[in-house]
C-alpha cells in the first residue's frame, strides 16, 4: 500500500511540474539607452509627426542587430514650401439634381470650375485643413450615369522636419532571444483566451489521471472517491462553462458585425432617415449614393456601395471599409489616438475579444505611403483570419485583389506581397520613409514574398499593408497597391 501510495505521489509531482512548464517561464531583463536621429521630407498638412519609430540597434548582450520602437523626444520644421503635386478625387452623387450639397452651401454645378470659389468646403469635405492646400484645376474624371468624380489639381504645403527618438529598452540579460512589449499591437485577447483554454484542459487531464489511479486502490477509493468525484465534477463545470464563453464572445462578435454590415449596405434600420437616404432634389459631394443597391462593378468583382455616412453616425473614427471578395474578410476599419484601443473593443466601441479592424495611428489612408491595418486572426475564421491562407499561392490566385472602400469609392489594390515575419520585425510596417528609403523599402517588400505574383509597384504608388498574428511568434503580411 505504502509503495502505491508513492507512485501516486511521483506521478503527481511530475503531472503537476508539467503543468507548470505550459504555464510560462521568467526571463530577467536589463536596460540599454537608444537614440536616434530621423528627416522627414515632403510632410503634408494633413500629416503629423510619427510619436514613435522603428530604430535600428545592436543588442550588446547579443551582438545582434534588431529594431526597436521609441518615443518622439525632439523635433524641429525646416524649409517650408508649396508643392506643385496635390492631386484629390471626390465621388460626387445625383447629377441630375438641380442643385448639389457641399457642407451647408448649396451651389449649382454648371461646370466643375463652378467650385473654385468653394474649394475651402471641397478640401474640409474630404478632411483635409483649407491651409495646407490651394486647388488650381477642377475636372470630371469620369461620369457614370448619376454619379461621377471629380478630379482635383492644385498645389500643397509641405516641410521637412528632423525628429529625434531616443529612450530605454529592455534587452536579453541570458542571451536568448527577447520580445520588446509595446512594438505593435499583438493578438492579446486571443492569446488570453487560448491561455485560459491550454490551462482548463491542463487541470482537467491531471485531476483524470490522479483519479485513474486512486481507483486502483480499493481502500482509498472507497474513501476518497466522493470527494475526488466531485473536484472532477467542478473542474470539470468550470472548462466547460470557461469553453461556453469563449464560444458566445465569438457569436457575440459576428452577430455585432453583420449589424454593421446591414448598416454598411443599406439594410439595417434605426439610423438617421439624412445618413440612409439623400434628398430628393439635391445630393451631397463626397458621399456615396448609399441608399442606391446598385453595384460598382472592379476587376468582375461586383461590389455594394458603402454608406459611409451611416457608418460615421455608428463611429466617428471610421476610415474605411476593406473587404477581399469570396473570403470574410468583409469590414469596417476605425482609427484611435492609440494602437491599443480596438484590440479588444468592437467598431461600436463595446469589449470583445475579437476588437475591431483598426488603422496604425500614423495613417492616413490614402495619403500616407503606407496605409497599415491591424486585425486579430480569430479561431472561428473572422477578422483577419482568412490571411493565413495566402502562404499557398492557390489562394493568391483565387484572391489577388484587396478592396478599400475610400472617400465614396471602391478601390481595387493588387496584392503584390505575401510575408511571414518575426512577431517582433516590424520593418513592413513602416509609414515614415524618406523618397530614398521608399523605393528601398519597396523593394525589400517584393523580395521578401512567399512567392512572386507578378505586381511590381512603382516609387511613385502608395501601398496598403494588412497584418494579423500567426502562430505565437510570427506576423502573416498582405500588402497591395493603391490604383493611381
Amino acid at each position: 500500500m505504502r509503495t502505491g501510495l508513492k507512485d501516486i505521489a511521483k506521478a503527481g509531482f511530475l503531472v503537476l511540474l508539467l503543468g507548470s512548464l505550459l504555464a510560462g517561464k521568467a526571463f530577467g531583463t536589463e536596460a540599454q539607452y537608444v537614440s536616434d536621429q530621423i528627416l522627414y521630407s515632403d510632410l503634408e498638412a494633413a500629416e503629423t509627426i510619427p510619436q514613435t519609430a522603428w530604430v535600428q540597434i545592436v543588442d550588446r548582450q547579443t551582438g545582434k542587430e534588431r529594431q526597436v520602437l521609441l518615443p518622439l523626444t525632439e523635433a524641429s520644421f525646416i524649409n517650408e514650401r508649396w508643392s506643385p503635386d496635390f492631386k484629390l478625387e471626390l465621388f460626387v452623387s445625383g447629377m441630375g439634381a438641380d442643385y448639389f450639397l457641399l457642407g451647408e452651401a448649396l451651389v449649382p454645378l454648371d461646370s466643375p470650375e463652378g467650385l473654385l470659389p468653394f474649394q475651402g468646403e471641397l478640401l474640409r469635405q474630404a478632411g483635409l485643413d483649407p491651409s495646407g492646400y490651394q486647388i488650381e484645376q477642377i475636372r470630371w474624371k469620369e461620369i457614370r450615369g448619376d454619379n461621377g468624380i471629380l478630379d482635383i489639381r492644385g498645389k500643397k504645403r509641405v516641410r521637412d522636419c528632423a525628429a529625434v527618438y531616443s529612450g530605454l529598452v529592455s534587452v536579453s540579460s541570458h542571451g536568448g532571444e527577447f520580445k520588446e512589449d509595446g512594438l505593435y499591437p499583438s493578438e492579446t485577447e486571443e492569446k488570453a483566451d487560448r491561455s485560459g483554454t491550454i490551462l482548463c484542459f491542463t487541470f482537467l487531464l491531471i485531476s483524470c489521471f490522479v483519479i485513474m489511479l486512486l481507483w486502483k486502490i480499493p481502500r482509498l477509493a472507497r474513501r476518497r472517491l466522493p470527494i475526488l468525484t466531485a473536484v472532477f465534477l467542478l473542474i470539470s463545470a468550470i472548462s466547460i462553462i470557461h469553453l461556453a464563453s469563449i464560444m458566445a464572445a465569438y457569436g457575440r462578435g459576428q452577430a455585432s458585425y453583420n449589424d454593421i454590415r446591414d448598416i454598411a449596405y443599406g439594410t439595417a434600420a434605426g439610423f438617421s432617415q439624412a445618413a440612409a437616404a439623400s434628398p430628393s432634389r439635391f445630393q451631397e459631394i463626397g458621399e456615396p449614393a448609399a441608399a442606391s443597391q446598385r453595384r460598382h462593378e472592379k476587376g468582375g468583382t461586383s461590389l455594394l456601395p458603402v454608406n459611409e455616412a451611416a457608418l460615421y453616425e455608428a463611429n466617428e473614427e471610421y476610415r474605411l471599409w476593406v473587404s477581399i471578395p469570396g473570403t470574410h474578410i468583409d469590414y469596417p476599419a476605425a482609427q484611435h489616438k492609440d494602437n491599443v484601443y480596438y484590440l479588444d473593443h468592437s467598431f461600436t466601441e463595446e469589449e470583445q475579444a475579437s476588437g475591431c479592424i483598426f488603422l496604425d495611428k500614423e495613417s492616413v489612408p490614402g495619403i500616407s505611403r503606407n496605409t497599415v491595418l491591424y486585425g486579430h486572426n480569430m479561431k472561428d475564421g473572422s477578422m483577419f483570419a482568412d490571411l493565413k491562407k495566402y502562404k499557398d499561392k492557390a489562394y493568391f490566385d483565387a484572391h489577388p485583389a484587396i478592396f478599400l472602400h475610400l472617400r465614396g469609392q471602391w478601390l481595387e489594390c493588387p496584392v503584390f506581397s505575401c510575408q511571414l515575419r518575426a512577431e517582433t520585425d516590424g520593418t513592413a510596417m513602416r509609414t515614415d520613409l524618406t523618397e530614398e528609403e521608399w523605393k528601398e523599402y519597396l523593394q525589400e517588400m517584393e523580395a521578401s514574398s512567399l512567392y512572386s505574383t507578378g505586381i511590381h509597384p512603382g516609387a511613385d504608388q502608395k501601398i496598403v499593408t494588412l497584418s494579423t498574428c500567426h502562430g505565437s511568434s510570427e506576423r502573416m503580411l498582405i500588402q497591395a497597391v493603391f490604383p493611381d
